[in-house]
């Protein structure tokens, strides 16, 4: 969002939960943050919370999917 917060709306991101966990961020306040730029999401698990976390199936990893799936309903995510 860096890079793109001041341009056309339009240009928006695949927010990759797998990735947002990985690098510490927060998949929740990310979606509050983001959602009129997030046209996609990416669902996925991981391992770990760190660069180490490797991709697995949902429900076999870390990952808290019932605040995420909140969230997207709150900010009434219409994305892929």
């Amino acid at each position: 969002m860096q890079r793109v917060g001041d341009r056309d709306p339009r240009i928006g991101m695949c927010l990759d939960l797998g990735h947002t966990i990985r690098y510490g961020g927060n998949c929740v306040s990310d979606i509050y943050l983001y959602h009129d730029r997030i046209f996609d999401i990416h669902f996925k698990d991981v391992t770990g919370d760190t660069r180490a976390g490797t991709t697995w199936e949902m429900g076999r990893g870390i990952m808290d999917y019932a605040p995420i799936v909140k969230a997207r309903r709150n900010v009434g995510y219409t994305g892929v």
